[in-house]
């Protein structure tokens, strides 16, 4: 009689059947109902770890029975076990002592599984193939039953307490499936070539699976990744659009970002290939995201050529650098980045949409363009010389047009500028008219922020105060503040004219014109001709303020430098010979960078040394004297001190300042310098005084000039002429670097009226031809516009490509930044101007080149970069010049010290003035007024005289270039040179005499009429 036995709960983990004592009850059963059937079956697995508690177990005494294809009602606790006939009628009692307990183990119950399927002569492959392929033994499928399904389904569903992983991990644990290793199998681990359903161990086949199913999702991810919905195709192959294409900075990014979404799986193997642990993830040295998602670019773009959003940005940045060509085989070769000749044809279809974006904005009725330009040469040597191959000098015109911000239709309206014209107020121009234009109070108190700012910086106990000479700036000091606004921009195709030749000018202005989309079939020039178009009614000229700023350098250093021997401590080459400087080569043009940071370090220590007599005494320190004051705790105020400031303005830097040290008539004690010791001169070799420190003899002239003056009586010096060029000096070079200051600042107003004071020092110097420009300015802005031309224009004369603040910058300035970047483009290659690679590749994208270079960081997740050169401190620097000018007492009033020379060459202030007075204005206003009344309509005869002196007038101006370019090309000859190679640089050594030229007698002038004094 087959009988059912339930058992007691007890846990005998590690024991086997022959281990349990007799007594020992079995483990219990429990009772399952399946949601999913409509009645119980034994749910039970011998294979659950230790921690799991317990199966429950049934014990079945009788015929063998397939597990888990037992009767329901047969597992059943409730059922009531049958008895023998010889049983029949005992109690319980009797029941269990005739009750034969057993107890199995999972190895006795796998035993018997293993004899059923030996009887059914199956293997564990087919009882597999039967339970999960649902196909007999000849291999055909039949239908399973509902408790086939269900089984099964719960398995794989993972609703079993052992599931599918974990037969995995069993299977790739087990020593049975790792081949030996003489077999061949061995080299079958992860095989994505060899089919793992002919592997026959089950290590190698496991892996291979997971290897070829892993590899055809990769290859999906693949393919979806590439196409062109994707986002890696570029404006190239029309996969995105060109307008909304951002260079730089997004690429990489946008690269992530699709990559992430499209591919994850791809994106996450690679992403762990690239740590080496998970703290590597946000580590700031090669990010691993980056890293992922180059390497991703890299194989998108070997897939599919047009998918190279990451590889074209590494293109343009290869170009963008002047890569070498075997930077771009390699890179494309490797599939980093396109070919030379792909980014050419990227780079001229940015060009093509710039262009038609610059024509869709001219013929705008809201907006309009501002057009700057300026000369290029490259100097082309040929490798081999041969006819029709001689070194030439390569010269052509590049512009860039600027977007017209607050752009308004009544500022631009020409008739309402003919109109201003018409009044013609400029002829009525005179000397006070002039003076009352320029605002001097505000050059005199943006002059004492100056003092205050440079010992305030100077000075580490008062850096708090910084903020407070801000504030004055903002508010006091402020004219016209522009706000902050990104200029948007682009660089024009160059040509191949010569802006110094008029005729040139006009045709390079046209070809300009032509490519901001206005044309027109015919034209020549301009006043005399019939229509709007060709006598430039519509254009506007303009002086832009960097290169003005740049002559005014070279007229300081005209007229202060002296030499690097001079003893005359005033001169800037008295101080350049302490710091280790070199001369100019050349004072007429002298190097901006280098010699405008000499010129205000000077400045600086002048200053300083003024606050120091002041503040501490002639013999006193002035950082010692600031550190006593802090131990102290007593510090001024920033009140207290910009008083004093307003008072060593007066005494030294105020226009004033140079006649009162010069008469030494001092009545105001606010304005009185203190006294020095006596003057006595020290005798000094004339030989060493010359402009770059030779010994070459003085000119016969001025030999002849000191004999005649010798013999002359003079009135003995009761002034300081050291001190009075000093004081010119600290006024000229605190002019020229608030116009730097102004235009960094943003503050237009302030920029304009410092050049308008620049009018009164140009006048007086040899760059005559800059106070035509400013006074043609002048008269233009103030005189001859409307308020809303004269509005738009000063909101327009400055820019800020970077839209950030402190960051504004002089228009030219940039157009030269513009042209430094097309001639590292250029290098050696024998290229015009006015050839399609200038103007179709390099030329339009030379602004491109520059943000590629300072964008692609910002992609890359770098700290974003300055682009300023971080000024080194000049501690040393400043601390020898305060040394030297507190020996010489240079700030301080000693009667009758002169080091000889004329004290008129460093007054181009006054000799400015004075020549203005005299003439000069009024015969500039002549020349300007002249010709301008004269249009078609007047008489045949005086239209051709004034013509002929227009075109006279002309001839002679080109003649005059042409010969300053030569002279300058070809450097300053004199008898006797000597070209020689020091400390890697060219200098000329000098054998015989140099002529200086001519000093015109000319008398100081007094400018107090014109000229208000601050308290």
């Amino acid at each position: 009689m087959d009988k059912c036995i339930q058992t007691e709960p007890e846990d005998y983990t590690g024991l086997n059947f022959h281990q349990r004592p007799p007594e020992t009850p079995v483990r219990n059963s429990f009772h399952y109902v399946s949601p999913h059937l409509d009645t119980p079956f034994l749910q039970s697995s011998p294979f659950l770890p230790d921690a799991y508690p317990p199966p429950p177990l049934y014990y079945w005494q009788g015929p063998p029975i397939p597990f888990l294809h037992n009767t329901p009602q047969l597992f059943t606790p409730q059922a009531q076990p049958k008895h023998s006939e010889g049983n029949q009628g005992q109690g319980s009692q009797g029941q269990k002592k005739d009750a034969k307990r057993l107890w199995q183990t999972g190895k006795d119950k796998i035993e018997e599984i293993f004899a059923l399927l030996s009887k059914w002569k199956w293997s564990i492959g087919d009882l597999f193939l039967h339970m999960f392929f649902m196909e007999d033994t000849h291999g055909k499928s039949f239908e399973p039953s509902p408790r086939h399904v269900q089984v099964i389904a719960k398995f794989l569903a993972g609703e079993t307490k052992i599931g599918v992983s974990r037969l995995i991990e069993a299977w790739m644990k087990s020593a049975y499936g790792l081949p030996s290793e003489q077999d061949y199998e061995r080299q079958m681990f992860y095989s994505t070539t060899v089919d793992y359903r002919t592997i026959k161990h089950a290590r190698p086949a496991i892996t291979s699976f997971a290897a070829q199913v892993i590899k055809e999702k990769l290859v999906k991810e693949a393919r979806k990744v590439v196409k062109s919905e994707s986002g890696l195709h570029t404006f190239t192959s029309k996969g995105k659009d060109i307008s909304r294409y951002d260079l730089g900075e997004r690429a990489l990014p946008e690269a992530m970002a699709v990559f992430q979404e499209t591919t994850p799986l791809t994106w996450e193997y690679v992403l762990v290939i690239a740590m080496p642990n998970k703290e590597a993830e946000d580590r700031e040295r090669r990010p691993p995201a980056i890293v992922a998602a180059h390497a991703m670019s890299m194989l998108a773009y070997s897939r599919n050529l047009y998918a190279k959003l990451v590889a074209l940005e590494k293109g343009i940045l290869n170009f963008a650098c002047c890569a070498n060509h075997y930077l771009y085989k390699y890179d494309s070769r490797v599939g980093g980045g396109p070919s030379y000749h792909s980014v050419c044809e990227a780079l001229k279809k940015l060009a093509a949409n710039d262009a038609r974006i610059i024509r869709e904005i001219s013929w705008s009725q809201n907006s309009s363009w501002i057009l700057r330009f300026d000369n290029v040469q490259h100097y082309v040597r040929p490798r081999n010389f041969r006819v029709g191959k001689e070194a030439t000098m390569k010269i052509g015109t590049a512009g860039t047009v600027f977007e017209f911000v607050n752009f308004s239709s009544v500022a631009l309206d020409i008739n309402e500028k003919k109109k201003k014209l018409a009044e013609n107020k400029r002829k009525d121009l005179t000397f006070p008219q002039l003076m009352a234009l320029i605002d001097t109070n505000h050059i005199h108190k943006v002059l004492i922020l100056q003092f205050l700012r440079i010992l305030i910086n100077y000075v580490p106990c008062l850096h708090k105060y910084k903020a407070n000479v801000r504030k004055q700036y903002n508010t006091n000091a402020v004219k016209k503040q522009l706000p902050l606004r990104k200029t948007r921009l682009f660089p024009l195709p160059t040509n191949g004219r010569n802006e110094t030749i008029t005729a040139e000018l006009m045709h390079a202005l046209l070809d300009f014109i032509k490519e901001m989309g206005y044309t027109e079939d015919a034209y020549i020039y301009m006043q005399f001709h019939d229509t709007p178009f060709q006598r430039l009614d519509w254009l506007q000229p303009f002086l832009e303020t960097w290169h003005a700023c740049w002559t005014d350098l070279c007229r300081i250093f005209e007229a202060h430098w002296d030499s690097l021997l001079s003893p005359d401590p005033s001169s800037i080459g008295h101080s350049a010979n302490h710091l280790k400087r070199k001369a100019p080569s050349n004072l007429k043009k002298v190097d901006y960078y280098p010699y405008s940071e000499l010129a205000y370090q000077v400045l600086d220590a002048r200053i300083l040394d003024c606050w120091r007599i002041y503040l501490a005494g002639k013999d006193g320190d002035l950082l010692q004297y600031f550190e006593k004051k802090e131990v102290e705790k007593n510090l001024p105020s920033f009140k207290e001190l910009h008083e004093m400031a307003c008072i060593l303005f007066n005494r030294y830097g105020h226009p004033h300042a140079f006649e009162r040290a010069m008469k030494g008539a001092y009545k105001d004690p606010k304005k009185t310098v203190a006294m020095g010791d006596a003057w006595t001169r020290t005798p000094h070799d004339e030989s060493s005084t010359q402009l770059n420190g030779n010994k070459a003899k003085a000119t016969k002239k001025k030999k002849k000039a000191a004999e005649e003056q010798e013999d002359e009586p003079s009135p003995p010096f009761e002034g300081d002429q050291t001190l009075a060029q000093s004081c010119r000096f600290i006024y000229d070079a605190a002019v020229s670097r608030e116009v730097i200051y102004a235009t960094a600042d943003g503050d237009v107003g302030r920029v304009w009226e410092a050049l308008k004071s620049m009018i009164l020092t140009f006048a007086g110097s040899t760059h005559s031809k800059y106070m035509n420009y400013l006074l043609e300015m002048l008269c233009d802005l103030e005189l001859e516009s409307s308020k809303e031309l004269r509005e738009a224009f000063l909101s327009n004369w400055i820019i800020n490509p970077s839209g950030e603040a402190g960051r504004f910058v002089a228009g030219d300035k940039f157009q030269e930044q513009l042209q430094d970047e097309m001639y590292e483009h250029i290098g050696r290659k024998d290229r015009g101007f006015d050839e399609d690679y200038m103007r179709k590749v390099i030329a339009p994208n030379a602004y491109r080149f520059v943000l590629v270079k300072k964008t692609i960081t910002q992609g890359l997740g770098l700290a974003k970069r300055g682009y300023k050169h971080s000024e080194p401190h000049t501690n040393p620097e400043m601390a020898k010049l305060l040394q030297v000018y507190q020996n010489e007492q240079l700030h301080l009033f000693r009667k009758g010290r002169t080091y000889g020379g004329d004290p008129r060459k460093t007054d181009d202030l006054g000799r400015g003035v004075q020549r203005l007075m005299e003439g000069k204005l009024a015969a500039w206003v002549r020349d300007t007024t002249r010709t301008r009344i004269v249009n078609k309509s007047a008489p045949p005869e005086v239209v051709e005289r004034e013509l002929t002196e227009l075109e006279t007038a002309m001839d002679a101006l080109d003649e005059e270039i042409n010969i300053q370019q030569n002279q300058e090309a070809a450097e300053t000859r004199t008898a006797g040179q000597v070209l020689q190679l020091a400390d890697g640089e060219l200098v000329f050594e000098y054998e015989g005499d140099v002529d200086e030229g001519d000093d015109e007698p000319e008398g100081l002038i007094d400018i107090s009429n014109y000229d208000v004094d601050t308290e």
